[in-house]
């Protein structure tokens, strides 16, 4: 998980909220001083796909650092942005070199969760994703909180990472 320092406050206690007694949590030094439920990380972790309920949270300084976290830990398999910003999604979309690369958008309407998600190919044309990875976050965590917005890179329950960032 790869987090922007912007929302990091936020949206880290959430996360560790959410993922309960289920999930080891594990954190650079900024994320475990946040939230003291994580473990130190170590080098390591940035690039263990786990198979198993671990996650590893990094925060970043912004999209432009987060892309470039990704690009050098990321399997290279799936990686998707959540974010209610068109231009970092386009950013994010078009500068991550993996075979799927996503977009999720969550945002309120009248106290209901809407939720839209687009892909792009290579080539940049829009697709339907073949097969998504659901995250259930707590109310008032993920959109809206920073204007780069936080991140989350973790296994999503089969042998590909997922790069995820949430403004």
């Amino acid at each position: 998980m790869v987090v922007d320092r912007a929302v990091a406050a936020d949206f880290i206690p959430k996360f560790a909220d959410t993922m309960g007694a289920d999930c080891e949590l594990r954190g650079d030094a900024d994320a475990v001083a946040i939230d003291g439920r994580l473990k130190q990380a170590t080098e390591e972790d940035w690039n263990t796909e786990y198979l198993d309920p671990i996650a590893s949270v990094k925060i970043v300084d912004g999209l432009d650092e987060g892309i470039a976290w990704v690009e050098a830990h990321s399997s290279h398999h799936t990686d998707a942005i959540l974010t209610e910003d068109d231009v970092a999604a386009r950013k994010f979309m078009t500068s991550i070199d993996s075979a799927i690369v996503t977009r999720a958008i969550m945002a309120r309407r009248k106290g209901r969760s809407r939720r839209r998600s687009a892909a792009l190919q290579q080539d940049g044309r829009r697709r339907r994703p073949k097969a998504t990875c659901k995250v259930k976050l707590p109310a008032g965590a993920g959109p809206g909180a920073g204007e780069d917005g936080a991140g989350v890179r973790t296994n999503n329950g089969t042998n590909s990472s997922l790069g995820r960032y949430c403004s």
